[in-house]
């Protein structure tokens, strides 16, 4: 609670400080300074927290398409296997998954512990679900190559 004191301080100093310098820097740059400062104080005095967090949104490239040639059951099979593959690379990138929304997530990394490295994480997961989606296709890819020349 200190250094929160210490930042309320800090604030309001810098507040008063430009008040006397409203002369000479002019009402426009004084008011637009002072507002964000005056939000950073409110937000101090009422309790919140603000962190830096950061969100992946991933969608599947075609899914209409897939979805317009296949049984709804197929496709409700497909992609809850796909789900559970990429949810497991979020997750294993600590990462936490807000929500699902068809051939939509929606992963955020921060929001309950801020990491340093959880831009990093964001992007590893990303990059990692790309490639699975790649193995998956060329999965599929062989499998219907498979059916078509027994």
């Amino acid at each position: 609670m200190e250094s929160d004191t210490t930042e309320q301080e800090r604030i309001e100093q810098a507040i008063a400080a430009l008040e006397v310098q409203r002369a000479i820097l002019g009402d426009e740059v004084v008011e637009t300074t002072l507002a964000a400062l005056r939000a950073n104080l409110t937000t101090l005095q009422s309790g919140e927290r603000r962190s830096l967090v950061t969100i992946l949104f991933a969608d599947v490239t075609g899914f209409t398409a897939i979805a317009a040639r296949l049984d709804a059951e197929d496709m409700q099979d497909i992609m809850h296997g796909l789900w559970s593959k990429l949810d497991q690379t979020i997750l294993s990138y600590e990462g936490y998954i807000d929500k699902h929304s068809g051939d939509r997530v929606m992963a955020v990394w921060g929001m309950a512990q801020p990491r340093e490295n959880d831009p990093e994480n964001a992007a590893r997961a990303a990059l990692q679900m790309q490639a699975e989606l790649a193995a998956l296709r060329h999965e599929r890819l062989e499998e219907t190559r498979a059916h078509e020349h027994p």
